[in-house]
């Protein structure tokens, strides 16, 4: 992944683990969401180039 998605995802969830080049885990034990996890993702604004 690159540096500046691993960034984005670090200040959303308390952990992050990466796994390999292109694939981590997130810890999200102990975040309040006050969505399903899948509705928040399709919400979260347009990429950026």
């Amino acid at each position: 992944m690159s540096t500046r998605v691993i960034s984005c995802i670090e200040e959303i969830v308390p952990r992050l683990e990466m796994y390999s080049v292109d694939e981590g885990f997130c810890d999200c034990t102990g975040m309040e969401m006050t969505m399903p996890y899948e509705d928040f993702g399709r919400t979260s604004g347009p990429a950026q180039a």
